[in-house]
């Protein structure tokens, strides 16, 4: 596995199927270089390629949905789980509540500030330090 694409600093994998909150989200972002993509599928497909200090996830996504992909990260035994985050609109399923409240995942509000989200980034990436 290589590194983040900028190995001098910190690195985020930004996951959200609105490429408008990509865009947003990955300007706001100014503690770590942020790469963003639409879909777990893809984020699984970087995370074969590159290794990232945190990961933002989307509750709601099309194909594989949050609460799956952070379980197959969790399952894949590399800790990842653990720079894992949520930033939403809101649960929008029991599914998606259930996973809230049985993860304990940070998560963050939409809309949200750039120092929420950096502050977000910090803190996932001391605690998988």
């Amino acid at each position: 596995m290589e590194t983040s694409p900028d190995s001098a600093r910190p690195s985020v994998l930004l996951v959200d199927d609105e490429m408008l909150i990509r865009r947003v989200f990955s300007r706001m972002i100014r503690c770590a270089v942020v790469e963003a993509v639409g879909t777990a599928e893809e984020a699984i497909q970087r995370l074969d390629e590159h290794t990232y200090d945190a990961i933002l996830c989307d509750l709601s996504l099309p194909g594989l949905p949050a609460h799956k992909f952070y379980e197959r990260l969790k399952n894949e035994g590399q800790g990842l789980h653990n720079r894992f985050a949520v930033v939403t609109g809101g649960a929008t399923s029991v599914e998606h509540e259930k996973f809230l409240a049985t993860s304990k995942v940070p998560v963050v509000m939409k809309p949200t500030t750039p120092d929420v989200l950096n502050n977000l980034v910090q803190t996932l990436i001391r605690s998988s330090a």
